[in-house]
Parts: structure tokens; C-alpha cells; sequence
């Protein structure tokens, strides 16, 4: 038993220092269990669902509350509820379009048309409305009733009913190749710059040819355009045309648009092809660009 005692014999310090490897390999067995990780971990999940509940209140709502949520502006589900009803599109409010199923957005761009003084003459007008689906335009036209061809004067909250009426009544149709600016800014929606936009547009391509040329004028919306067509008119005729078909090169640059490289190969096309059918057909010399043509058009005519 001697070799046992010489075996397991320490010195103090070895003693000491067995205790001390003890005490914290103890610690170390002991150690997790003093941070409780169960506990934490469900308190940071409670945690963390409180401040998502916070950054997404959505997640809070019913199912149909959350779909109201995503979608602000108009549901889908909307056309579900709604009503169709006779109504008159120059007098309907907002909130009308609204219950036929039309979107909020649509429905305020109808009300905006009106009230800068567009019209609806006919119920199949209100395909113009770039904004409305065609679906929505064939549920609801079948109800539109046009019952008066008086404005609607509650839309123009910046006049009075008897200054509007008077107004109208003072705006006279302008030639559309001889009107000034002054002329121009005389009728409805037309001011400064859409005024010299057209006048800078007829000189380009040296006079319209119809008034539908008119709507071509850039910034000048559809709305727009359609408000003034009833003022205008084409009393003045556009500059003798050159015919295409039988003038000399000199001949046809007198159309100011025809440079002398157009006008030489206007002819050679003439000979190689033989007559222009129509005006079109300068289409089909191929450096006769669509803005080179909208310019000569006016002056030229095939016969």
C-alpha cells in the first residue's frame, strides 16, 4: 500500500492548485444554466412580435380589413357592390361614379374634366376618359342619360352661373390659319404658350389642312382639344398646292418644306414609278422622314 500513498501524494500546492481545476471545471458544468435560455428566447419572441405588431399593424387586421389596407386606393372587390343606375354624366357627382364601380382615381379625373369645362354629349363620350377601362365604360354607358345640353354651372367654382352663360356667348369661331394669339387665348383651356405653340406649328408646316391638324399641336391634350373644336373653323385656304405629279423641280420648292434634293427625287421617283396616286405615296421615298412629310403635305396635292 506504500507504492498507493507514494502515487497520491501531493504537496500543498499541488493540492491547491487540483481544488482550484475542480472549482471551475464545476463552474463550467453550472455556468448555462444560470443565463436561462428557454427565457430568454420566449421573452425576445414576445418581444419581437410586439415591435412587429408595432411595424406592421396590417398583420393586426381581419382578412378584409388587410386587403383594404393594401389596396387604398380602390378594391377589387368593389365592382362586386356596385349599384348601376340611370345617371347623367355631366352632373353625377364623385361619389356616383364611385357606387357605379369606377375607381376613385377615374372618377376624379371625370370630375377634373368637367369642372376645366369639358362635356359629354353623347353617354359613348365618356370612352374619351383615357383613364376608364373599356370594361367599365360598356357596364355603365348602357345607364348614361345626356339630359341637357346646358353646362353643369355647380362644376365651376370660379364663376358665376350669369358670367359664364355670358362668357360662352362672347366666343366667336376663329379661322384656324389666320387667328392671332389673342384670338387663340379666347377660348376655353387655351392660354400664352399652348397659343404660340399652335401659331409656331401652322407656320412650320405652312398652314393647316384640317382642323383636326390642330390636335396635333404639341401639349395640346385630347380634352382639350375637343372643348375648343365647336370655335374653330377653316374658312382661309391653305397656299396654292403644288402637284407632285406634273410640277418641275422649281415648281415644287416653291412648297417651302421641299428642298432641292426632295424635289429632284420626287421626280426621278415620278419617272421611275410613274404618278403619285395620292399624297401618301411620298411615304415611300425612303429619306422622306414622317416629320419632312407633315410638313410638305399642305402644300402638295397628286392629280
Amino acid at each position: 500500500m506504500s507504492w498507493l500513498k507514494d502515487y497520491f501524494s501531493f504537496t500543498r500546492k499541488e493540492r491547491n492548485a487540483f481544488i482550484v481545476l475542480l472549482l471551475i471545471i464545476a463552474g463550467f458544468i453550472y455556468l448555462p444554466s444560470l443565463f436561462s435560455p428557454k427565457k430568454t428566447t420566449a421573452t425576445m419572441t414576445e418581444q419581437f412580435k410586439k415591435e412587429t405588431a408595432v411595424d406592421n399593424p396590417q398583420k393586426n387586421l381581419s382578412s378584409e380589413e388587410n386587403e383594404s389596407w393594401q389596396t387604398p386606393f380602390y378594391d377589387p372587390q368593389e365592382k362586386k357592390k356596385a349599384r348601376l343606375f340611370a345617371f347623367d354624366p355631366n352632373t353625377l357627382d364623385e361619389n356616383g361614379f364611385i357606387t357605379l364601380g369606377i375607381p376613385e382615381r377615374t372618377a376624379r379625373t371625370i370630375i377634373n374634366y368637367r369642372n376645366k369645362g369639358g362635356k359629354f354629349r353623347t353617354p359613348d363620350d365618356l370612352r374619351k376618359i383615357y383613364s376608364l377601362k373599356k370594361e367599365d365604360a360598356d357596364r355603365i354607358i348602357p345607364y348614361a342619360r345626356v339630359e341637357s345640353t346646358e353646362p353643369n354651372y355647380n362644376n365651376y367654382p370660379s364663376y358665376k352661373k350669369d358670367e359664364y352663360k355670358q362668357s360662352r356667348k362672347t366666343i366667336a369661331p376663329i379661322d384656324i390659319n389666320t387667328a392671332t394669339i389673342e384670338e387663340w387665348k379666347s377660348l376655353p383651356g387655351i392660354g400664352e404658350v399652348l397659343s404660340a405653340r399652335i401659331i409656331k406649328f401652322r407656320e412650320s408646316i405652312g398652314g393647316f389642312s384640317s382642323i383636326n391638324q390642330v390636335s396635333k399641336t404639341y401639349g395640346l391634350r385630347d380634352s382639350t382639344f375637343q372643348l375648343i373644336l365647336p370655335y374653330l373653323k377653316l374658312a382661309a385656304p391653305v397656299a396654292t398646292k403644288v402637284n407632285i405629279n406634273t410640277a418641275h423641280e422649281n415648281e415644287l420648292m416653291e412648297c417651302s418644306a421641299i428642298t432641292k434634293d426632295v424635289a429632284q427625287a420626287i421626280v426621278i421617283y415620278r419617272k421611275q414609278k410613274g404618278k403619285f396616286q395620292s399624297v401618301e405615296d411620298l411615304r415611300k421615298i425612303v429619306f422622306i422622314t414622317e416629320e419632312m412629310f407633315q410638313k410638305m403635305a399642305p402644300c402638295v396635292k397628286a392629280e
